[in-house]
């Protein structure tokens, strides 16, 4: 998508189906890791984990079989407001009970400090509450828009509503770097592939533990 496009509504974001093979695929993995550590778990705080992972893992492909075969938009922008489709249903955000809209994010951080922003907006309504939105790489049309750029058409939007004007919005090309994503992280491209490597790794060697009772 060119820089200064217009789009006129209603604008619809998608969650690219590659999300959900990513979840899905991740979902396995934790599956394979509770059916290797379950049975030699101890009471406490190791059976705890190995138990969270099941229910993580289900979650995962819950959700990644949901972004395969679900076609709706995560979110339709309209001149009134934004729609959001999700697991629970639909919900309706009129602008006209929205005071002000903000990008933000939040870092699932590790036990050294470091980790990965997540990113979200928020919407604070006139009855004072907050409501905070996954954003994510959307598709919109035949583009793939990453968090800024979502981000920017929803608050032309907003503001375009405040302002009483009916335009269709302009796309705007914003980059964003690895350090938008990462949280305290100082690795090279060489140390990730490595580290997403040993990943692979484990998981291929208890696939075949479990499979073929290797090792």
């Amino acid at each position: 998508m060119y820089n200064g496009k217009k789009l006129a509504y209603p604008i619809e974001f998608y969650v690219r189906k590659k999300a959900g093979v990513i979840c899905i695929l991740v979902g396995i993995m934790f599956l394979i890791f509770f059916k290797m550590f379950a049975p030699d778990a101890e009471e406490g705080f190791d059976k705890l984990m190995t138990y969270f992972n099941f229910l993580f893992g289900v979650l995962l492909l819950f959700y990644g079989g949901y972004a395969l075969i679900n076609n709706k938009p995560r979110y339709v922008l309209d001149y009134d407001g934004l729609t959001v489709n999700g697991l629970l249903g639909n919900q309706f955000f009129a602008w006209e009970d929205i005071i002000s809209i903000d990008l933000d994010y939040m870092v699932a951080r590790s036990q050294y400090g470091s980790g990965f922003k997540l990113w979200h907006f928020e919407l604070v309504t006139n009855r004072h509450k907050t409501k905070k939105l996954r954003l994510g790489k959307l598709k919109v049309r035949e583009d793939v828009l990453n968090e800024k750029e979502s981000y920017h058409l929803i608050e032309q939007s907003f503001n375009q509503y405040t302002s009483r004007t009916i335009e269709p919005l302009t796309y705007k090309n914003i980059e964003m770097t690895r350090d938008d994503y990462r949280y305290g992280l100082k690795i090279n491209k060489w140390i990730a592939i490595a580290i997403i490597g040993g990943w692979i790794a484990v998981f291929i060697f208890a696939a075949l533990r479990i499979t073929f009772n290797v090792g």
